[in-house]
């Protein structure tokens, strides 16, 4: 797998690529928001889920924010896997869980 990182002011997208390089199947975008750093969206195609590539992904994204706090707003069904990799609840914010991963220096 293959993962290249686009920037432009505010917005960091993240695109995983299969091994060949010839077909995504995974993207990510996070923003910086109101002061906060968040990871808007993590998304894995049908076929690759189960395989890490969203785990990669988000380890990409963490080491290269590292120092920063992380936020993510989660549906339900995926804050466990929010907490396996040191994310923490900070509540409910409308349909969502707001989570954060505290900065690691």
């Amino acid at each position: 797998m293959q993962i290249e990182r686009y920037d432009s002011e505010h917005r960091y997208r993240y695109v995983a690529w299969d091994d060949f390089g010839s077909r995504i199947i995974g993207t990510a975008v996070v923003e910086r928001r109101a002061g906060e750093l968040v990871l808007d969206r993590i998304s894995v195609t049908r076929v690759s889920r189960g395989n890490g590539v969203g785990t990669t992904m988000l380890t990409r994204i963490l080491g290269d924010f590292i120092g920063e706090d992380i936020v993510v707003y989660s549906f339900r069904s995926r804050v466990g896997w929010y907490l396996r990799h040191g994310f923490e609840s900070e509540g409910r914010h409308g349909s969502l869980v707001k989570m954060r991963r505290r900065s690691r220096e």
